[in-house]
């Protein structure tokens, strides 16, 4: 990229608005793990999905039906090779 073109687009993030917002730390304990199996098999499943659904609520944003394997298998199938959770 040029040099002033970079300095151009540098400078007009100065001037533009930025939202943040502070929600409260998510701990995951046992009540998360037990009252919500039907998000996933494992801790990490659940976790992720019971996040996905307070940022949905957040944000306002309704969630799309596939759940993290599917999306795993999606992403899988686009790059041709297998990708797991970890």
């Amino acid at each position: 990229m040029d040099i002033l073109l970079h300095m151009i687009l540098t400078l007009t993030f100065l001037y533009s608005e930025i939202d943040a917002y502070e929600l409260p730390v998510f701990a995951p304990n046992d009540y998360l793990y037990e009252n919500f199996k039907h998000f996933g098999k494992d801790k990490h499943s659940i976790y992720a999905e019971a996040v996905r659904n307070v940022w949905s609520e957040f944000l306002e944003c309704p969630l799309n039906s596939g759940n993290l394997d599917t999306k795993l298998e999606y992403k899988s199938k686009i790059k041709g090779k297998t990708i797991k959770d970890t």
